[in-house]
């Protein structure tokens, strides 16, 4: 049980990298392979996992293609001046298997990476995935907070109002 946790936990955290490397909408191409580079990929793994990629991306694309069509239709069915319930939830099971096939999508890309990457490369993404995860969570906190600084009231309650400037 704890070992098919820790591969769960592993493979969550992978997967914001594993994005990284072969997700462009993710990455730019420099970051890409600058990220390769670092693992030590071949050129062989590099062609594998930029094919894997590209035949990925344009499933995806088609994927979020069809669910954004989906969502307006759902959003029409709601305007109606007698939404019919049956087809409202069944336009949202369409669009939640979508959302379905899209981490699929991604998870299986996940997976047929790593199998083309050594356990010591694998290794790697995911220490890099650790640290990239971190920086992230940072710049989110920053923002939480630069936020919360803007929304925070100048004073107390009670306090006067401030003088009207010049």
């Amino acid at each position: 049980m704890r070992k098919t946790i820790t591969l769960l936990v592993a493979l969550m955290l992978s997967l914001g990298t594993t994005v990284a490397l072969a997700d462009p909408g993710h990455a730019p191409p420099a970051l890409k392979r600058k990220i390769m580079k670092k693992l030590g990929l071949d050129r062989q793994q590099i062609k594998k996992i930029d094919d894997l990629t590209y035949r990925a991306d344009r499933e995806k694309l088609d994927i979020r293609h069809e669910i954004q069509k989906n969502h307006l239709d759902l959003e029409q069915l709601m305007l109606a001046d007698k939404p019919n319930e049956a087809a409202i939830f069944s336009k949202l099971e369409k669009i939640s298997a979508l959302d379905l096939k899209i981490k699929k999508n991604r998870i299986g890309l996940m997976l047929k990476v790593k199998a083309i990457l050594t356990p010591e490369q694998w290794e790697k993404l995911q220490e890099f995935q650790a640290v990239r995860q971190a920086k992230r969570q940072a710049e989110r906190w920053k923002r939480i907070k630069r936020r919360m600084r803007y929304h925070e009231p100048p004073g107390p309650p009670d306090a006067p109002e401030p003088p009207p400037g010049p």
